[in-house]
């Protein structure tokens, strides 16, 4: 990883916020290793649910990581072309197609 941003997304009409990372990868990325990686390092609550992989992550004038569009943006697959993915309790991570949003947002998976 060279950069990461993390970021809470609005899930459906649920209350609060779920994590997402938003990571700068180099070459082919190994979700099932990142996720062990991240069992490992950090309490079950600072996990992220979502993880979007992008080619650059934009900043501010001052060099500060810009969120407002990438939480704006949320885990929906039509609004962004770069590849997210959601942590399934059983599955692992796996890439949010518009049936997967849809599930998601219907409460089709527990969060």
């Amino acid at each position: 990883m060279q950069e990461v941003n993390v970021y809470g997304v609005q899930v459906g009409d649920l209350d609060g916020k779920a994590g997402m990372a938003s990571l700068v990868v180099e070459g082919d990325f190994d979700m099932v290793a990142f996720a062990k990686h991240v069992d490992e390092q950090l309490p079950s609550y600072a996990r992220p649910i979502f993880v979007r992989l992008q080619k650059a992550i934009e900043t501010t004038g001052t060099f500060k990581y810009r969120k407002m569009d990438l939480v704006t943006d949320g885990y929906d697959p039509t609004r962004t072309k770069a590849p997210t993915y959601f942590r399934s309790s059983n599955k692992g991570f796996i890439k949010v197609t518009k049936a997967v949003f849809d599930k998601i947002q219907a409460g089709g998976y527990k969060l």
